[in-house]
């Protein structure tokens, strides 16, 4: 962003004012919509974002740059409160705010040796800590990741019976169109921890900057925001080859990301390998990689085998991140109508869905 705008925040500007606030509210969203913190409530999410916008605007710093690590750290703290909380963490650990700053390594010098020897003791919170690293990993290269925008697909039918208003568009009556492969994504490099130092400079950068993919990146954080922040199930990993299955079940510990990066290189070594590939699917639509997500998903429907217990309902996922609203009302809808196991949580995803068309 313009540090010009924030200089004109700063003077009391009004109108600059709403800028800034909407640019540290995506850093924000950026940060807490991660499946790593389990906010099952869209709702309590976006207070926790404008609490952290709020509390930043409080000192926000002398540029944008600043202002935007100071949020960043906000919402890791917000986060890393989410967990204790959902883990029924007692008092005594390490203070929220110096966990927070270490995993966006802000710390003061004189602090760093007190919380290293600390987190030596405390395997809970070294956890937390790499959780919220793994989160802010994410959001900086969620904003350097576009997604191909999937073909067209005619619109179907099914919304009637859930009460879907009305619209001039001329529906199909057919019901399941054959699903296609949609075009890959080239895997865009995991920033390294240099993106941290100096304040986080670079990533924020890439948090901040205005772009051609900004309005489809803010879809795509609006659609992720919508989908349940659960974790990929990992019981089968037990049934492939031991890296393979440490790999997948890297996701049980939020790390989506390092989690579909390997697995990219073992579904090369083993292109048949259909749980491999499945695995690798849920990695990438954790991840929020829409466009290789229904990719995989599409070379994993193409192969033979039976369909795993819960592919469609993580398809379903991947297509709704990537903007093919039909295609995931489909699929939902059809586990509505099968009684699946799944078939609760894909009525909410589908009413959610058709609120929003």
């Amino acid at each position: 962003m313009d540090d010009t705008l924030f200089q004109r925040f700063l003077s009391g500007d009004p109108h600059a004012a709403t800028g800034i606030r909407n640019h540290l509210r995506a850093v924000a969203h950026r940060v807490l919509e991660s499946p790593q913190w389990g906010m099952v409530d869209n709702d309590t999410r976006r207070e926790r974002e404008t609490a952290a916008v709020a509390e930043t605007l409080q000192a926000p710093g002398g540029n944008m740059l600043q202002a935007a690590s100071r949020v960043m750290t906000i919402s890791t703290r917000i986060g890393i409160e989410q967990l204790r909380l959902r883990e029924g963490m007692p008092k005594g650990h390490i203070k929220l705010d110096l966990l927070a700053r270490k995993a966006t390594d802000s710390l003061k010098d004189d602090e760093e040796e007190p919380v290293r020897h600390y987190l030596e003791s405390c395997a809970n919170c070294t956890r937390h800590l790499e959780l919220a690293r793994n989160a802010l990993k994410s959001a900086i290269s969620a904003q350097d990741k576009s997604a191909d925008a999937p073909s067209p697909v005619a619109h179907v039918d099914i919304a009637k019976r859930r009460q879907r208003p009305a619209k001039k568009t001329k529906r199909s009556s057919k019901r399941h169109p054959r699903l296609t492969k949609a075009p890959g994504l080239q895997t865009p490099e995991i920033l390294s921890r240099i993106v941290m130092l100096l304040g986080l400079g670079i990533g924020i950068f890439y948090l901040t900057r205005p772009s051609a993919e900004t309005v489809m990146n803010e879809d795509q954080m609006a659609r992720a925001s919508l989908l349940p922040p659960e974790l990929p199930p990992s019981a089968l990993a037990d049934q492939l080859k031991p890296q393979y299955a440490a790999s997948a079940r890297l996701m049980s510990n939020g790390r989506c990301a390092d989690s579909a990066s390997r697995l990219e290189r073992f579904v090369e070594r083993e292109p048949d390998n259909r749980l491999l590939r499945y695995y690798y699917s849920l990695a990438l639509v954790c991840d929020r990689q829409a466009s290789k997500a229904i990719g995989s998903f599409a070379s994993l429907r193409e192969m033979t085998g039976e369909r795993y217990w819960g592919e469609k309902w993580w398809y379903a996922q991947a297509l709704y991140l990537a903007g093919a609203d039909e295609k995931a009302m489909l699929l939902l809808d059809e586990l509505v109508e099968n009684k699946h196991g799944r078939a609760a949580d894909a009525e909410i995803l589908l009413q959610r869905i058709i609120e929003l068309n």
